[in-house]
């Protein structure tokens, strides 16, 4: 585990960088396991392969 402290700096440190903003509590929300999504993991497999 991260001290408070660490913790302040690892978010400042995800903050600051535009390319990579951590999710907000909706887009985490509206997260779903892939496997309920079987029609885009099929396409995901086809393409990987």
């Amino acid at each position: 585990m991260h001290s408070e402290e660490e913790e302040r700096k690892i978010m400042a440190a995800a903050l600051a960088d535009p390319d990579a903003q951590p999710l907000t509590d909706e887009q985490l929300a509206q997260m779903v396991p892939i496997q309920q999504m079987p029609e885009l993991l099929k396409k995901l497999r086809k393409e990987s392969a």
